[in-house]
């Protein structure tokens, strides 16, 4: 099953009509106040569990949080035999290091490829966006990180929403599964996402060739990937190890905005541009 992972995302069946996958996330505080509060009074801060739906989400904002600077946003996507609430816990030690705000929610698994979760998708950005609208985040920081079973789902998310992240880390799995076929890979630069591919020391060697094999067809396309596996005794849950994934992130996800904003110029502009460097070298 190399490149067949499977997707996370919580699904549930429409009442009438064919099923569709839907992501169940919460949009509530566990103080009454709620969001209200990140305008009005004391901002919310700490580790803080959104529980008003079914299944909560969960976002940890750096208890040093100040509105008046923007902050980077990780969100988290658990694999399926990943406690969201013990997932989120795992990446507080990193958010307080570097100031992240990182958002975990629930997921759950679908192993049906005939369902299509342009639904649960639209939440997923829904609540990302709701977050954004109340804290500070830097547009040019918000980065996809995906883990285990939900590395699928990320992939999927990150190619068929490039506008919507800044980079996208998979740690121990990669593209494929049911939703590949939903994506398209693009010749154009402002849909050529960064990707972190990370595989466990212990990866199959048939679905690393494969790997492998997808990450040289997005590299000789143009998108910035960076694919590795992991020495013995490394792990993902490991402050070195997230603080090089995080560090690549930025780095690549400056480097996409500035090739975004070059070719959006136009040709007289590029003109300008190179008559301005030429002459000053000369």
């Amino acid at each position: 099953m190399p490149l067949f992972l499977a997707v996370s995302c919580i699904m549930r069946k429409k009442s009438i009509g064919i099923g569709v996958a839907l992501v169940i996330l919460s949009l509530s505080v566990l103080n009454s106040a709620g969001w209200a509060k990140t305008f009005f009074g004391e901002i919310p801060t700490g580790m803080l569990e959104l529980t008003e739906f079914k299944h909560p989400v969960y976002l940890f904002v750096p208890p040093t949080y100040q509105p008046a600077q923007p902050y980077p946003l990780l969100i988290a996507l658990p694999g399926e035999n990943m406690k969201p609430a013990e997932y989120a816990e795992k990446w507080t030690s990193f958010a307080k290091r570097k100031s992240v705000i990182v958002l975990v929610p629930t997921l759950m698994i679908s192993r049906d490829a005939d369902d299509v979760p342009t639904q649960g998708d639209k939440w997923i950005l829904r609540l990302k966006n709701e977050v954004m609208s109340r804290y500070q985040i830097s547009d040019r920081r918000v980065f996809l990180v995906g883990e285990g079973t939900s590395t699928a789902y990320a992939a999927y998310l990150g190619l068929r929403y490039p506008a919507e992240f800044s980079g996208v880390a998979l740690l121990g799995g990669a593209w494929g599964g049911p939703l590949e076929k939903l994506t398209e890979l693009s010749s154009k630069p402002e849909r050529q996402i960064p990707f972190f591919v990370s595989l466990a020391e212990n990866t199959d060697p048939i679905e690393l060739d494969l790997v492998e094999a997808q990450a040289m067809k997005l590299t000789n396309l143009g998108y910035p990937v960076y694919m590795e596996k992991l020495e013995k005794g490394e792990d993902f849950q490991l402050q070195d190890f997230r603080k090089r994934m995080f560090e690549w992130l930025e780095t690549k996800a400056d480097r996409w905005r500035d090739v975004i904003l070059e070719s959006e110029k136009s040709p007289k502009e590029k003109i300008s541009v190179w008559a301005k460097n030429f002459f000053k070298v000369n």
